[in-house]
């Protein structure tokens, strides 16, 4: 059946590739050859395709999971017994990261697909809302699977800035306006779960996808066939979804397997873009495995970073990962609450190359339980654990090659500060069941779990207060706290994270210190805590702002408005004037302060502003941003520059020959008083177009283009032609210094006559822009 199924697809879509244009210049056509031993399915309806003649670029596999069509809810197979998630009213409104702007919506309760690419050509057509019996209502069993089938998939999608949900998001939430953009910066893609795979295909299969439909202006999905079990249809939808990402399938030479998959092995490693049905480990992959048919980089692929070689589907998906969760270093490292008995502290391992840094803070001997668990259902991290003493060595490591998790029991820790790192890790081969893997797809979610059993009290805590402040130093007074055999001094600009590079250790008999050294007019924590040889105390916290060092005004005041600027005379202590006459070479100045809010300068050009003409100030953005605004000679607004960059950059491009002013002002207050004013004035001439005489034709390839020569100034070129049965001209040029932001080629033309487009090439004719 399937066999027959591809021979018709394949017939449809090789006429279509040569007779339809449009089509191929939206998306790209694929089709893929199948064994007959496929595990999961990306084909459009089997009862229509004879009709397929407008799908864009479908992926066609073979069945999964052997579940026949009158399956029951027995099937439990790769079930976990573990109590869902949420209240299972609840079960409709989950989401694994609810402030993403990007969505894949497990749609569960029926979806009728209309208006997409999946309908041309064709009718629209209904997915039945997903059940495991012949009941139309949602039974407590079959919200659980829900809720159970949101988790995995969840995991799965967790290192990344995308939200998977099962509530319905709004519609304007899946998709994408424009293939360039979006005013509301919403998009995704809707995942139909439900149905039988052999009303499709007339056989048993996974699910269907549209390759890189993610980013799409249709609200198109993919689907999921019900499969009777929680883990088959976890896994098809992540595979699908992926699809929709860019990515093609992991499979396995050495077998002569599409799919990669260790079949029926509970300890085995699979690649999503396989076939995880039968594996604990599924990850995401770029073939670092023996037998591997595709090296792509799923990751990247997923977050944009580069283009799917094999389907030529751009990643370009709108998003890439979470944001880090926890401190990659020891000095940056997340507090645990070490003051309670027991807690829980979860995290997120978001790339390969991160590494999450923990403080554990023990106030007295104590024997310490630690549990790192990764994934909440279905684990994608494989944990690599390491605890550290208060130097950075490190004096523990789990990394136990038969389990995911890490664990340190009945850890003796005498009273002291230590560091526990987590990250992903691979695994070496142990077995052809338990297969090796490296620590690219190592990433997800984990939990800590600890509990402390102390053998000392702690300390009384010290009282602490501020004696004293300067510019760059504060003086701190701290009491004496019985037992203590010492003190602790820390401070930091940042009240969660502290340094042990500024701890300062003190005799019982030293109360007071003065930190110096510091910022001026900068908010500083400190915080103290009493030691003893066995027991400390928990820390005392207070804060202080260094005094602002008063900054002397520089050589242009008074310039802080127009009417000063423009004043016939100025103040008598100014020993320059702000109106800086006429600009005919470029200008910079030195050394200016701002320290009254604004500053104001007035000069002229005697030429149009040219592409290469522009006014920039330069400054340490981070001490204080810095903007500025450019205005006419009659005072009127023009151009403005708000960014946190160094620099702020105003180009005169176009503008006309005249007086200008430009006023720098501090954004909300911002205190970053020096800053540089660099103004380079319009060129006084451009390249000589050719001739007008010259006949600029027969350009039609790399081999005639017409060659411009080197590019040294602004050239613009009238009166060019494309001639009717001509498909491209090309023309040559060479530019002899790095492209700015202010440099482009570009073609004028008009559009109701007929759309043009123009490409970028490289000297050994690569495409690199369009």
């Amino acid at each position: 059946m399937i066999t027959k199924i591809l021979e018709l697809v394949r017939a449809i879509f090789v006429s279509k590739v040569d007779s339809d244009k449009r089509s191929i210049g939206r998306r790209k056509l694929t089709i893929e050859t199948l064994e007959s031993r496929e595990l999961l399915s990306a084909s459009p309806l089997g009862q229509v395709l004879s009709d397929l003649d407008e799908l864009y670029s479908p992926v066609v596999c073979a069945p999964a999971i052997s579940i026949p069509a009158n399956a029951s809810a027995s099937s439990n197979a790769g079930q976990v017994s573990q109590a869902p998630p949420a209240p299972l009213s609840e079960t409709f409104t989950l989401h694994s990261n609810p402030n993403s702007n990007f969505t894949i919506y497990l749609d569960f309760d029926g979806h009728v697909t209309s208006g997409t690419p999946w309908n041309e050509g064709f009718r629209d057509f209904v997915t039945p809302a997903f059940t495991m019996d012949a009941d139309p209502n949602f039974s407590e069993a079959e919200l659980e699977m829900i809720q159970y089938i949101w988790q995995r998939v969840s995991e799965d999608f967790m290192p990344f800035d995308v939200d998977v949900t099962t509530e319905a998001p709004p519609d304007n939430y899946l998709t994408k306006e424009t293939p360039t953009g979006d005013s509301d910066g919403h998009w995704g893609v809707r995942v139909a779960i439900g149905g039988s795979s052999y009303d499709w295909l007339g056989d048993s299969a996974g699910g269907v996808a549209l390759l890189g439909s993610f980013s799409w202006d249709t609200d198109t999905p993919c689907f999921a066939f019900n499969q009777y079990d929680e883990k088959a249809i976890a896994e098809a939808v992540s595979h699908e979804v992926g699809h929709t990402l860019g990515l093609s399938h992991d499979g396995d030479s050495t077998r002569g397997y599409e799919y990669y998959a260790q079949e029926g092995e509970a300890t085995g490693w699979a690649p999503i873009m396989g076939a995880g049905y039968y594996s604990d480990v599924v990850q995401w992959s770029k073939g670092e495995y023996t037998g591997n048919t595709n090296t792509e980089d799923d990751l990247a692929i997923i977050t944009g970073e580069i283009t799917n070689e094999s389907t030529g589907m751009f990643g370009g998906n709108g998003f890439t990962y979470r944001q880090d969760d926890h401190g990659n270093s020891i000095q940056s490292a997340t507090e645990l609450p070490t003051s309670e008995n027991s807690f829980i502290v979860t995290g997120i391992v978001e790339r390969n190359t991160d590494v999450d840094y923990f403080v554990i803070d023990i106030t007295s001997n104590s024997v310490i339980d630690l549990k790192i668990t990764s994934g909440s259902r279905d684990a994608n991290l494989d944990i690599l654990a390491k605890i550290y003493d208060s130097s950075g060595n490190v004096i523990e490591t789990f990394n136990d090659q038969l389990t995911l998790h890490a664990e340190f029991l009945n850890l003796s820790l005498v009273a002291g500060v230590y560091y526990l790192s987590i990250e992903g890790t691979g695994r070496e081969y142990i077995s052809e069941t338990m297969i090796g893997y490296t620590d690219y797809g190592s990433i997800g979610s984990y939990k800590i779990e600890a509990t402390i059993t102390r053998e000392a009290e702690p300390l009384d805590s010290p009282t602490l207060e501020v004696t004293g402040v300067t510019t760059t130093t504060v003086s701190l007074d701290w009491s004496v706290v019985d037992g203590a055999t010492g003190y602790l001094l820390q401070w930091s600009t940042n009240s969660s994270v502290w340094d042990v590079q500024t701890q300062v250790q003190f005799n019982s008999n030293e109360t007071e210190y003065t930190v110096e050294g510091l910022e001026s007019g900068t908010l500083y924590y400190f915080r103290v805590r009493a030691v003893s040889e066995n027991a400390f105390s928990n820390w005392v916290m207070v804060q202080a702002t260094t005094e602002r060092e008063v900054i002397v005004d520089d050589d242009y005041e008074d310039n802080d408005s127009f009417d000063i600027v423009d004043a016939a005379v100025l103040d008598s202590e100014a020993d320059h004037t702000p109106n800086l006459g006429v600009i005919e070479a470029e200008r910079t100045i030195n050394d200016l302060k701002l320290v009254d809010g604004n500053d104001y300068f007035k000069f002229e050009i005697t030429s149009n502003g040219s592409a290469d003409s522009y006014v920039r100030i330069a400054f340490d953005n981070s001490v204080g941003d810095i903007d500025f605004q450019l205005f006419d000679g009659n005072r009127n607004f023009v151009r403005s520059s708000s960014t946190t960059a160094n620099s702020e950059t105003i180009s005169l491009n176009e503008l006309n020959a005249g007086v200008y002013y430009v006023r720098i002002f501090s954004y909300r207050g911002a205190e970053n008083p020096n800053y540089t004013l660099t103004i380079v004035p319009p060129t006084t001439s451009a390249n000589e177009p050719p001739p007008a005489n010259t006949t600029i034709e027969n350009n039609n390839s790399f081999e005639t283009a017409f060659d411009f020569g080197a590019i040294t100034a602004l050239t613009a070129i009238d009166g060019l032609e494309l001639k009717a049965g001509e498909i491209a001209d090309y023309y040559k040029f060479t530019f002899t210094a790095t492209g700015d932001a202010n440099s482009y080629a570009r073609i004028d033309f008009t559009n109701a006559n007929g759309d043009l487009a123009v490409q970028l090439f490289d000297s050994s004719r690569m495409s690199v822009k369009s």
